[in-house]
């Protein structure tokens, strides 16, 4: 750049200048990796705490167990507390609560934590509505072991769900935030292996404590006082942010601060931020011209399409093995070789891998309905594609992520950011919903169907969207529609930058 012999940097100079992704930005890191830790575990955790567990009627011990009967007039239980379902009575015709309620409450909480968080987080700032949260999602979580009221248990489930995707929208804005170029991709599709982390440690408490329920919703409540202290002590607001805001010495300050954590001090000494003249957008201007509109909508479309068939293959699950845990273990697993696309993303740009994965992942995916609802010797075929489907739809689910921060300016990216997580929550009701009834093949069938239409009018819309690779985290709309810099400007900028040229 033309002032780089001045003493003047922009802002991704600055963070690049200050260490780049060190110690800061692990912090950072580590805050959102151990928000979506707890919210994949806190989802998982009903799928093994609710496990069936041995009941017999009441009117008649001589019939076999695990049975249910029209005229019995209650059930006994010989080990009460070793399942969530028998625990609170909940078993036959009672069983649906667990599902509807227990878990669509949690569904519930995160798609009005999304919608509801983001203006706020826009407005507030990134660290201090984190540290709220924390603190807030600490005292939610810590009495849910002790509950035995199924509607207490509902109410809290609800809150731990609002808090846990407030806390996951501060902390994935604030460690997007943090990093420079190319690095982006690479951050991003990292921080989306804590979800399935979080289902593997939701496998490993609910094999080790099977025998009793509250020991697994005990465990889990360790991570929210961890996340309060971690953002306490590690935690810097994002200087992104205040630049967007124009709270330039509070942003002057958080970089010196971020340079002496990264041990890059002497990197910015004399050094003053430089600022281009921006808007502070606003709710209207997600809405507004109807340009912005429609991209608005196509994100929307590209969340719901992209959860709907990664969600419905999360919760059916447990049709791949008899054993509920190996489910678990094999869907978390198949959802950590997608990482290494960041490469991809980088290389051939956002929207064109999306649209092709999201295509990939619609025909793999009907045809493991097709071969699923055939005859047996075609079974294998069915689990290796829905398997096929799953990684396919892993990448460009992660990947919306990082593509959604690079399609809004700082000023406003909280607010699309939170709706497009909230619309995933709707493809969680939907999914756990739809899984419920795997009988009605016809119900199964039309809405896989369905699902495959909505991918590829997503994939259409996508195409549509402006390519946002090799470019800086915008601040304005007109940054958004600028087109990308070629690989030599982006090599010689980045050359500059490191100050490795003159």
């Amino acid at each position: 750049m033309s002032n780089t012999k001045s003493n003047e940097l922009t802002v991704d100079e600055s963070i690049a200048k200050c260490g780049g992704f060190s110690w800061s930005q692990l912090a950072a890191f580590f805050n959102g990796y151990t928000s979506i830790i707890f919210l994949s575990w806190q989802l998982y955790i009903t799928k093994f705490a609710s496990v069936s567990a041995t009941f017999y009627c009441a009117n008649d011990s001589t019939l076999p167990n695990n049975t249910c009967y029209e005229n019995c007039s209650h059930y006994i239980y010989p080990n009460i507390g070793e399942s969530l379902l028998t625990e609170l009575n909940l078993v036959c015709s009672e069983k649906w609560v667990v599902k509807f309620s227990f878990d669509i409450s949690y569904a519930v909480g995160l798609f009005f934590g999304c919608v509801c968080l983001g203006i706020p987080i826009d407005r507030i700032g990134r660290r201090k509505p984190a540290l709220l949260f924390s603190v807030i999602l600490a005292f939610t979580s810590l009495p849910v072991p002790f509950l035995s009221n199924i509607y207490v248990l509902v109410a809290f489930r609800f809150l731990n769900g609002f808090f846990i995707s407030g806390l996951q929208l501060a902390c994935l804005l604030k460690v997007g935030e943090m990093v420079v170029g190319k690095s982006l991709a690479l951050v991003i599709m990292l921080y989306c292996t804590a979800f399935p982390t979080g289902e593997l440690l939701a496998v490993g408490t609910g094999y080790l404590f099977q025998d009793h329920w509250r020991y697994q919703f005990l465990v889990v409540c360790i991570l929210p006082p961890l996340l309060a202290c971690s953002v306490y002590f590690f935690g810097f607001e994002s200087f992104r942010w205040l630049a967007a805001m124009k709270r330039f010495s509070e942003a002057e300050r958080v970089l010196q601060s971020m340079a002496k954590f990264n041990r890059h001090q002497d990197s910015i000494v004399d050094h003053k931020l430089r600022v281009r003249e921006s808007n502070i957008y606003s709710f209207r201007d997600i809405l507004f011209p109807p340009k912005i509109l429609a991209f608005s909508l196509s994100v929307v479309m590209l969340s719901l399409s992209t959860s709907m068939v990664y969600l419905t293959l999360e919760a059916s699950a447990a049709g791949l093995t008899k054993s509920i845990f190996i489910n678990g273990i094999i869907m978390s697993v198949v959802q950590y070789p997608p990482f290494l696309a960041h490469n991809l993303y980088n290389r051939r740009g956002r929207k064109y891998p999306i649209a092709v994965l999201l295509v990939l992942s619609a025909i793999s995916g009907l045809a493991s309905v097709i071969f699923a609802k055939s005859v047996k010797k075609y079974k294998i075929l069915a689990l290796i594609l829905s398997l096929l489907t799953k990684g396919f739809v892993t990448t460009p689910y992660n990947a919306l992520l990082f593509y959604i921060l690079e399609l809004y300016p700082t000023s406003i990216r909280g607010l699309p950011t939170g709706i497009s997580l909230a619309v995933r929550g709707i493809g969680l009701c939907i999914a756990l919903v739809i899984v419920d009834r795997p009988e009605e093949v016809s119900f199964v069938t039309l809405y896989s169907i369905f699902t495959g239409m909505l991918v590829f009018s997503s994939v259409l819309m996508v195409i549509c969207l402006p390519e946002t690779n090799r470019k800086n985290l915008p601040e304005t709309y007109e940054d958004v529609f600028r087109k990308p810099p070629s690989k030599n400007k982006l090599k010689k900028r980045l050359l500059l930058i490191d100050g490795e040229i003159n």
